[in-house]
């Protein structure tokens, strides 16, 4: 076997397995297709059965890293302690390994995989699908086909951190799909091989399942000798022994109960991720309260103030788009709401387009002035997305001198953080806030402060 894009010590464990493993190294590009990148490999393809790829961010050396410059992206498994007997690109070689009857098998990684795509095996794939398969395996249709290929898959659900689709590119032929789930998403694609007139060799993809030995002496034990049985012409694993026929019958029925249990579990498991699933995607703007600015950050501000509406049943309330901001029509009331996310600290020129929207809105409605009030919510500090209790004050250190100015001023103020956490506290009914209560926060003067709001809310 030989192994590409793996670490050294995967070669050593395998070895340590009984298993005859060797490495190759990924080179630049061919001289004469600079498109082709270069294997230098140990054996050439013909003595080669079985060509294990991990089609991922390529290992990168840390011996002499004065070289990088002459590999491809870093890309490199072993420094080569012997002779290299064959540098070819990766589809030849992949082919003569195939055209021999060899088996090529990809874990197909993220979308900085390059060697899947080099080898030209009739295999394309899109980057835009992942697979949870905890989510999903136990929606797999009920095949006996591949047993050993799906018991491989279930008994390593928790390897990968996040497994890559493998999503067909359109107008590909003869690709089979060995395991799918009930929607039709691939776990296990396989390809033609080629030359087309091989007998025996294909190529697998599965999903990446890292540097791992267990997983690749799983692999070599049960999947490919059930696929591939030619290439391993002397390994009987008796595994008809674990069929029903030949087990206590008492052990197949508990047997079928630890399954039905685990699908039922894994059914449970993954109806409570959709439930969390349905009830956080919804509120994605209070987390960009949190961690935006601009544009963005007006819209986060405008849904999670139509949200507030919605919790403590203020219908009347319409928020709308204007020049410099939103505005807020309320039971006879005007709010100005400017939104500020990039400074540090509440800046004077915030104070002063304050100061000259209201003087423009008051000169062209001709409201009465008690009933037109302004308000900047702001998110400073976002930029280093630390978490917002650690960003101390969020109007900068001189909270007095701040609040005072906003009283000369007659306008109000209240960080994103302080909304967040309004809305949070409504949401775990620490709070019961009523229409009335809302309006009075945004039209308050001064810096608004939330402990002191939630000690008056419970006094009430």
């Amino acid at each position: 076997m030989l192994l590409a894009n793996f670490a050294p010590a995967t070669r050593d464990a395998l070895i340590e397995r009984g298993h005859n493993v060797k490495v190759c190294e990924i080179r630049g590009a061919d001289s004469q297709n600079p498109n082709r990148k270069c294997l230098a490999t140990p054996s050439p393809p013909n003595e080669i059965d079985i060509f294990v790829v991990r089609d991922t961010r390529p290992v990168a050396r840390t011996e002499t890293p004065g070289r990088m410059g002459d590999i491809f992206a870093g890309g490199f498994v072993d420094e080569m302690r012997s002779r290299v007997g064959s540098v070819g690109n990766t589809k030849t070689f992949c082919n003569q390994i195939m055209a021999n009857g060899g088996t090529c098998v990809f874990f197909v990684g993220n979308p900085d995989g390059f060697l899947l795509r080099y080898a030209d095996v009739g295999i394309a794939r899109k980057t835009d699908t992942r697979l949870f398969p905890r989510r999903t395996a136990y929606r797999w249709p009920e095949t006996e086909a591949y047993r050993p290929l799906v018991a491989f898959i279930e008994r390593h659900y928790e390897t990968p951190e996040v497994y890559l689709g493998l999503g067909l590119e359109r107008g590909m032929h003869r690709i089979h799909h060995l395991l799918e789930d009930s929607i039709g998403t691939p776990y296990v694609i396989a390809g033609p091989p080629f030359p087309s007139t091989a007998p025996k060799g294909f190529v697998i993809c599965l999903p990446d399942y890292g540097d791992a030995p267990d997983v690749l002496h799983d692999l070599l034990a049960t999947v490919l000798p059930d696929l591939s049985p030619h290439l391993f012409p002397f390994q009987e694993d008796q595994g008809w022994l674990r069929e029903p026929e030949f087990r206590h019958p008492e052990a197949v029925v508990l047997e079928g109960r630890r399954i039905t249990m685990e699908n039922e579990m894994r059914r449970a498991v993954g109806e409570l991720e959709r439930e969390i699933q349905a009830l956080e995607e919804p509120e994605s703007h209070l987390r960009r309260l949190l961690t935006t600015g601009g544009d963005a950050l007006v819209k986060a501000v405008e849904a999670s103030l139509n949200g507030l509406f919605a919790l403590t049943g203020a219908t009347d309330a319409k928020l709308r788009h204007e020049r410099g901001g939103l505005r807020l029509d309320w039971k006879d009331r005007f709010v100005l709401i400017q939104v500020a996310g990039s400074e540090r600290e509440l800046r004077g020129d915030v104070v002063n387009q304050l100061d000259d929207r209201r003087y423009q809105f008051l000169k062209s409605l001709g409201a009465p002035v008690e009933t037109v009030h302004s308000l900047v919510v702001a998110n400073f500090d976002f930029r280093k997305r630390a978490d917002p209790r650690k960003r101390g004050p969020m109007f900068g250190d001189e909270i007095a001198a701040v609040h005072e100015r906003l009283l000369q001023a007659h306008h109000g103020a209240m960080s994103g953080w302080d909304l967040f956490r309004v809305i949070r506290a409504q949401q775990r009914r620490d709070i019961a806030l009523m229409p009335d209560d809302v309006l009075r926060v945004l039209t308050a003067v001064g810096l608004f402060d939330f402990d002191t709001f939630i000690a008056a809310q419970r006094g009430a």
